[in-house]
């Protein structure tokens, strides 16, 4: 038994009838009748009785409808679910920021906050290679860092903003004279 047959099966119930049913779900009569023959079939049993007009549920029909019922509900919840988790109206975000770099994010978060509300933001701070390694095993799903990445890491690279870093100096000795440092 699989979801569609349970559907088609709840609708036949719900309409009292196989054409209406079909109507609803957009499929043929035809296409109907054979899936619920073949349910019957699957189950052993005898689900609905034709009486003139009329569809009659068997015990046994009464107790798959009920269950199909709370199933299809079921079914239905978990694709709504799964629709705000990929659509990002609801989940947790997993994100690993350098140290250096919390205070130039503040910004982007709370933009990333009142966007999508319902995901919830786990921030954790790693340096260095840590927070590479923390996406590539999985504790991670996103993670800034001032590291090159090889090629050969496996991960894909995406530029956020370019910021000069400049060292400071006093404004005496040898400094004065200098232009840039080399390492």
């Amino acid at each position: 038994m699989d979801i569609r047959t349970l559907r088609y099966f709840v609708e036949v119930v719900r309409q009292q009838s196989f054409t209406r049913a079909a109507e609803k779900l957009f499929v043929t009569q035809p296409t109907i009748s054979k899936m619920l023959k073949n349910l019957e079939d699957e189950l052993n049993c005898t689900l609905l009785i034709r009486d003139g007009r009329k569809l009659l549920l068997t015990d046994t029909g009464r107790v798959v409808f009920e269950r199909g019922l709370a199933i299809l509900a079921e079914f239905r919840q978990l694709e709504a679910e799964l629709s705000d988790i990929n659509h990002l109206n609801k989940g947790v975000l997993r994100l690993g920021i350098p140290p250096m770099v919390g205070m130039l994010m503040a910004g982007p978060i709370s933009l990333f906050r009142q966007r999508y509300p319902g995901v919830e933001l786990k921030i954790s701070e790693f340096g260095g290679l840590t927070v590479q390694q923390a996406v590539m095993n999985g504790e991670l799903d996103v993670a800034m860092t001032a590291l090159p990445v090889e090629e050969a890491s496996g991960l894909t690279t995406l530029s956020l903003f370019s910021h000069p870093l400049c060292v400071l100096v006093p404004r005496s000795g040898q400094w004065t004279t200098c232009d840039s440092i080399r390492a």
